[in-house]
This record gives C-alpha cells, sequence and structure tokens, in this order.
C-alpha cells in the first residue's frame, strides 16, 4: 500500500492522514519481532542458541576431560619418580653414613630401618638389598610397584 503525499495547490483546508501499518498475519508478527529483539536474550534467542550453546560445551568438555585426565597421570608418574630418586639418595646416605660410623657397610635393609631411621612405603616401592661383604658396597634396586 502506497502513500501518496497532499496535493500542495489547496489552501483553504488542511487534511491530515493517519498512517497506519497494514495488518500483520500471525507469522509476520513474529518475525518481526523476531527483527526487534535480535540484540536482546528474548525468548526468540534463547530457543535459537540453547542448541548450538549446548553443543558447544559437550565439545568443550569431551575436549578438555582427557587433556586433564592425561595431566594428571603425568604429574603422578613425576611424583613416583621424585619419590624413587628421594629413596635413592636417602639408602645411599645411610649405606655410606654406616659404613663412616661403624666400619662395615650394612648387612641388611632392616638394618638400616632400625639404627639409621630409613623409612619408606613399601606399598610404592620394593628395595632390593643384596648385601656382597662387609667392606664391599652393597648393589641397591629400587622398583616401583606395590609389596610382592
Amino acid at each position: 500500500m502506497a502513500l501518496r503525499p497532499v496535493p500542495a495547490r489547496r489552501t483553504e483546508y488542511v487534511t491530515v492522514m493517519v498512517f497506519s501499518p497494514p495488518r500483520m498475519r500471525c507469522r509476520d508478527c513474529v518475525n518481526f519481532m523476531k527483527r526487534m529483539n535480535r540484540f536482546s536474550s528474548g525468548p526468540f534467542q534463547q530457543n535459537q542458541r540453547r542448541p548450538s550453546r549446548l553443543l558447544l560445551g559437550l565439545l568443550l568438555l569431551s575436549l578438555l576431560l582427557p587433556a586433564a585426565a592425561a595431566a594428571f597421570q603425568s604429574e603422578e608418574r613425576a611424583d613416583a619418580r621424585r619419590g624413587k630418586q628421594a629413596l635413592y639418595v636417602a639408602l645411599e646416605r645411610d649405606i655410606s653414613t654406616c659404613y663412616a660410623l661403624e666400619g662395615f657397610y650394612p648387612p641388611d635393609l632392616d638394618y638400616l630401618k632400625e639404627h639409621y631411621s630409613l623409612t619408606y612405603d613399601k606399598n610404592s616401592f620394593v628395595v632390593e638389598y643384596q648385601p656382597v661383604a662387609g667392606n664391599i658396597r652393597p648393589d641397591v634396586t629400587i622398583l616401583e610397584g606395590g609389596t610382592r
């Protein structure tokens, strides 16, 4: 519906024209409301974005969970390595101290536990202590794992 301007020739009276929008059908009203609410978070926008946000959240979760699990496992392995190294240093220190103070190497691991307060987690490490002789340094092997 095109609107025509009022002719300017007649000066005796003024015609006032009131413009009203054409009648809209229901579907047109919905589309019009969607266009009017494009910058706000109205009901039209929420219904359209909800599945994409859900999929994006699930995608991020599926990417972050394996990465977090790998990071925790890596940190766990690093802790085990540090624990093994600390136990090895403590064993070597106690063996050297025993030889320096008493003149012989410890005959077994229990001797180090009793006299030099050696403690370690038997569930995490297995220590194989093989004495050779009283004046020869024993072979010490540390394995990761539980008690046998």
